[in-house]
């Protein structure tokens, strides 16, 4: 198991993205989830306040913060680790080198940190 099977496992779980079977029952089902599709840099802040709302809200939700896509991880992840504390969640930050998100270890600890 790798760290992304991890982050896919907790991600699915906490915004309960569902996927349909066939196309016929996804025109005819009514939206389960929410998507939220962002590239890099930062996001606006009203799209901030409703991902931390969708995760349980201030208060409740846990959020990882996993900013090694970011040339300055230890730099990004701080910033975006401040912008949600704000906002009243426990958010914590994960930066791990390549090799480390290979070792079951960083595993254990996403699947203990947040609920899968």
């Amino acid at each position: 198991t790798t760290l992304a099977t991890a982050i896919c496992a907790a991600l699915v779980s906490h915004a309960a993205i569902t996927l349909s079977a066939s196309s016929a029952a996804a025109q005819s089902a009514k939206p389960r989830g929410t998507l939220l599709i962002v590239g890099g840099g930062t996001q606006p802040h009203d799209l901030v306040v409703q991902f931390v709302g969708l995760a349980g809200g201030p208060g409740r939700a846990r959020i990882a913060i996993l900013p090694m896509a970011s040339e300055e991880s230890a730099e990004s992840g701080a910033e975006k680790k401040a912008e949600l504390d704000s906002l009243g969640p426990d958010s914590f930050v994960i930066d791990v080198t390549r090799q480390q998100a290979d070792a079951g270890s960083i595993v254990k600890l996403l699947v203990r940190s947040l609920p899968v």
